[in-house]
């Protein structure tokens, strides 16, 4: 059996390391931002993912919502998979195409790449490595959400389930039909529009975690927009809409589920 405590640490963007007793996942944690505003995974840390280094000596899996880069690096991937050879990538079929697409795949890597796509009415579950997940197909926010896929993932680690949204757009609609809601959840990951949209923070109540953790906050020297701001700012503004939550700003920080 796992141990009862779970540790999520900040890594950049969206991405989060996810420990237990015995095993450890980093969910979106592996990029190279395009869009300057938001971090990108800190160099060092891109090092000791591919070579292996505490405090990621005990990766079990490497987990992708979906291609975009400030979620994904192909070529920071197949390095990690190389030098590791129990790692596992679960993600889209686009981001598992993109590791294999390099004149420098090598074909022994196969086995370590696990494209999974869901459809929009039924989630699909699978046990891997000992750790369980359901995945879900949420439509992504934005102007490219008619052509990315994106996954949202459960996870169960012992009795613990943690839920990550990726990129997805707030669309009840969408999260109705892709079975989301009705899954008993001691933490759910949000990107932060959900909290300034009234659509987000509906979602949010329907699901009804234990625990909100929000991420994707930009970069705050880089912040233009205020974004950061404005979603503190929504935050107090509705804060009785919400369970306990944090908002994961500092790359390092840390919460026990």
């Amino acid at each position: 059996m796992f141990g009862k405590k779970i540790t999520v640490t900040y890594i950049a963007n969206s991405g989060v390391l996810v420990t237990s007793k015995k095993k450890q996942i980093l969910i979106d944690g592996l990029h190279q931002s395009s869009a300057g505003f938001y971090h990108s995974t800190e160099k060092k840390t891109v090092e000791d993912i591919i070579l292996g280094k505490a405090p990621f000596n005990s990766l079990d899996m490497l987990l992708f919502t979906h291609d975009h880069s400030d979620h994904f690096n192909a070529a920071y991937c197949r390095e990690a998979l190389k030098r590791n050879k129990h790692l596992q990538v679960v993600a889209p079929q686009s981001a598992a195409e993109k590791i294999t697409s390099s004149p420098d795949y090598n074909e022994e890597l196969k086995n370590q790449i696990k494209p999974i796509e869901a459809s929009q009415t039924k989630p699909i579950v699978l046990s891997l490595k000992g750790i369980d997940i359901e995945v879900f197909s949420l439509n992504h926010d934005g102007a490219s959400g008619d052509t990315t896929v994106n996954n949202a993932y459960l996870i169960q680690l012992g009795k613990k389930t943690m839920m990550f949204l990726g990129d997805a757009k707030a669309d009840d609609s969408n999260f109705e039909a892709a079975r989301v809601y009705g899954k008993p959840l001691d933490a759910l990951f949000v990107p932060f529009t959900f909290i300034g949209l009234s659509a987000g923070r509906e979602i949010i109540k329907k699901i009804s975690p234990k625990k909100l953790i929000v991420v994707h906050l930009p970069d705050k020297d880089k912040d233009t927009n205020n974004l950061t701001e404005k979603t503190k700012a929504a935050y107090s503004k509705y804060s009785s809409d919400f369970p306990e939550t944090v908002l994961f700003e500092k790359i390092g920080q840390q919460i026990v589920i």
